[in-house]
């Protein structure tokens, strides 16, 4: 009697330190990974989860008790039964380089998917203020278009995005569009494209750009 109420303590005690709901990589798709859901611990479009081996995903589409996940960087290495964790919304940091002007944005990745807030100031090089900015962008993964194991492909996307403000004299409107290849290098991403920005006194067309950013 005294092992089995050790044994019955023992599993007791795993069972209260073991989540209530476990998720697992059930379904395997090129960069596409799929699991079930139980109504108790529903799990929604836009959030983040991360896997075993590095992989850092967004749920693209959750219905029928069935969660659709899309790879956002990572190894792209996958196996069936490997854990799955939910985490926060993923804060993205970008800054942004031409030969006329310099900018910074703080992106969200949650709830909005495919659609990301950003946040942003922009520096026209020799003014003396800044220009405000508030828009969206949408990223393309360019592993779901081409199925190659070449590593601009596999860990590479396409960003579009768009956003208006004003300038920190609060005297003219501005607009700011981006077009971006974004190489992701796990947390740190590194970005070649061309992007325009209008204000009161200035209007620059596409202009080439590089970029750097770290997701947290």
């Amino acid at each position: 009697m005294g092992k089995i109420r050790l044994l019955f303590a023992v599993l007791a005690v795993f069972f209260i330190l073991s989540p209530a709901f476990a998720y697992t990589e059930e379904y395997v798709y090129k960069d596409t990974v799929s699991f079930t859901f139980t109504e108790e611990d529903p799990v929604k479009k836009g959030e983040i989860f991360t896997d075993s081996n590095s992989n850092v995903f967004v749920v693209k589409l959750a219905e029928k008790n069935t969660a659709l996940l899309q790879r956002l960087w990572g190894k792209g290495e996958y196996e069936r039964g490997s854990a799955l964790e939910k985490r926060g919304p993923l804060v993205g940091v970008n800054a942004y380089a031409s030969l006329k002007y310099s900018s910074l944005y703080v992106s969200l990745t949650g709830p909005l998917y495919p659609f990301i807030p950003v946040l942003g100031v922009s520096y026209e090089y020799g003014k003396n203020y800044l220009n405000l900015h508030a828009g969206l962008k949408t990223s393309i993964s360019l592993s779901l278009l081409y199925d190659t194991p070449f590593f601009l492909i596999k860990n590479g996307c396409v960003d579009i995005m768009a956003a208006a403000g004003t300038d920190t004299t609060f005297s003219s409107a501005t607009l700011t569009t981006g077009f971006y290849y974004r190489y992701n290098l796990g947390r740190i991403n590194i970005s070649l494209g061309v992007n325009n920005l209008t204000t009161g006194s200035s209007v620059f067309s596409m202009t080439p750009c590089v970029g750097m950013g770290v997701s947290f």
